[in-house]
């Protein structure tokens, strides 16, 4: 390990001052919201008024839709696409596993992190995630490379010292998906690949996405994914958010997940609440509350507390992103006692526009 040249009695006022950065890097621009509503539906006309021929057979035995049935449905339709069209700009912003899961263009990221612990040394992580279309697949068939199949719900990434060997030390899966067809509001998504050691381990995974209004101000999202490896076993892993755009320019989210795993024979969940605040057409900022638990002590525990803020700006076209994330850790192992971390990360991402539209809630 390499230490910096900082005395550790200045880490936490470091951290605390990241907190003014967005104050000092981009002036938040106020955000007005449009409301996302549906207008009335269109007067039917009556039917011995329009000369329309009468019904005949089992025409007969359905009667219309009420209008206000109608109306509700219409209003219903408005509202899921305003929510949704919120919710997409704020993942693809920040290059949340969402739009990996379900984009259907060639799409690819890098993140590079640089870890400043609290005892002043630093290390290095690094992940690859990359979607390939296949020439004439009409976009149904991806070629896809990863560094992990399920997310890690403690996010236990391997550390490095270097980034080439951050790079060096992760595992990396090929695979091809294939996007099904005529499957209703699911998307579902199997894949079969291999993972990129010797002996090579194949491996299958399904992928379950479905989305779904609550209400009018609510938008919820379920996944599940399971995969099985043939030499590590399988992996199941869900996941429900809950997405609300709120006054302004902020977005709430809450997101429940649950892992389980053959090879470490216990489960993990999740618990995270965020606040996403857009400041520009160049920057965003993230509040994130997360707890973490398992139950591999025979019953369940609460493995550690997580506190941080992700202070994300675009640095040059569409593609090239900077991360700064100042997070207090409150681990299990440690009696909870708080420790610090500082993250720098370097993110280019490919293949995909950046949405400089601006959030849009209902009313």
């Amino acid at each position: 390990m390499t230490r910096l040249p900082r005395p550790l009695a200045l880490l936490p006022s470091f951290l605390r001052a990241c907190a003014c950065l967005p104050a000092l890097l981009s002036p938040p621009l106020v955000v007005v919201l449009v409301a996302v509503g549906a207008g009335p539906p269109a007067q039917a006309a009556d039917q011995e008024t329009s000369g329309a021929p009468p019904c005949r057979g089992q025409a007969c035995d359905t009667p219309p839709p009420p209008r206000l049935l109608a109306l509700i449905d219409k209003t219903h339709a408005g509202i899921s696409r305003g929510l949704s069209s919120a919710v997409t700009r704020v993942d693809r912003f920040f290059a949340t596993e969402n739009v990996f899961e379900e984009i259907n263009t060639s799409y690819a990221r890098v993140p590079l992190d640089m870890i400043l612990e609290e005892n002043g040394e630093y290390v290095f992580k690094a992940r690859i995630k990359g979607k390939l279309d296949l020439p004439h697949a009409k976009r149904r068939f991806k070629l896809i490379i990863e560094s992990t199949v399920v997310e890690d719900l403690s996010e236990t990434a391997p550390l490095a010292e270097t980034p080439p060997q951050a790079l060096v030390e992760n595992d990396y899966f090929l695979s091809l998906e294939v996007q099904l067809k005529k499957t209703g509001r699911w998307k579902i998504r199997p894949a079969t690949g291999v993972e990129f050691r010797w002996p090579p381990d194949l491996f299958g995974r399904l992928r379950a996405i479905r989305y779904f209004a609550l209400g009018r101000r609510w938008l919820g999202r379920f996944s599940s994914t399971a995969v099985y490896l043939l030499e590590a076993g399988a992996e199941v892993e869900a996941n429900q958010q809950f997405s609300r755009a709120l006054h302004k320019n902020f977005l709430f989210r809450s997101q429940s997940s649950l892992k389980w795993t053959q090879e470490k024979t216990y489960t993990e969940a999740a618990q995270t609440f965020s606040v996403y605040q857009h400041l520009s057409r160049q920057a965003n900022l993230a509040y994130h509350f997360g707890i973490f638990a398992n139950d591999q002590a025979g019953h369940w525990q609460v493995s550690q507390h997580r506190l941080w803020m992700r202070y994300r700006r675009l640095m040059y076209k569409d593609w090239l992103f900077m991360d700064l994330i100042p997070e207090l850790r409150f681990p299990h192992g440690e009696d909870y006692r708080p420790t610090y971390y500082l993250t720098l990360r370097i993110e280019p991402v490919f293949g995909t526009a950046l949405p400089v539209e601006k959030l849009r809630r209902s009313n």
